[in-house]
């Protein structure tokens, strides 16, 4: 732990074009065993860039780093609720919409509204997939930059 630690700067809330005080190019938030990495972002921001969240285990031949890559649960939150919220609201429309129009109350052409709440769901669809594509290598950079880390280890113990 103590190299990924030395490799990397905590991650924390700061005034800095980066979001994050320190210059190293990876970001680390640790609990215990656990801990989570990003790459640092400058001028930009992508909350649907994956995070590695790993923990490290003790091993028969020493130590074990488990984890998996994943938005941050904060990403993960809103999008439900935007999803569920836009999906219960757009079902209410439509119905009424439908209602309305089977009592004659509007023409065809205002069920046109009924595109907006799928707009919204497609909407939603594209910012996720259009923010997974441009952080596409940024998991493989993690790995990498993680592996790096003992290399020199793996050397000496040859």
């Amino acid at each position: 732990m103590s190299r990924i630690v030395e490799a990397s700067d905590r991650e924390r809330f700061a005034l800095s074009l980066s979001g994050h005080a320190g210059d190293k190019p990876f970001l680390l938030r640790r609990k215990g065993n656990r801990f989570r990495v990003q790459r640092r972002r400058f001028l930009s921001h992508n909350p649907f860039r994956p995070h590695l969240f790993a923990e490290i285990e003790p091993a028969p031949y020493g130590s074990r780093i488990a984890g998996h890559y994943a938005m941050a649960w904060e990403t993960k939150a809103f999008m439900t609720l935007w999803f569920a919220g836009v999906a219960l609201s757009g079902a209410g429309f439509i119905a009424q919409l439908a209602s309305e129009y089977a009592r004659g109350e509007i023409g065809g052409h205002e069920l046109l509204w009924v595109l907006h709440p799928i707009g919204m769901l497609v909407f939603g669809y594209l910012l996720v997939a259009s923010g997974k594509f441009l952080s596409r290598n940024e998991a493989r950079d993690i790995s990498e930059w993680l592996r790096n880390q003992f290399v020199d280890v793996a050397l000496e113990s040859s």
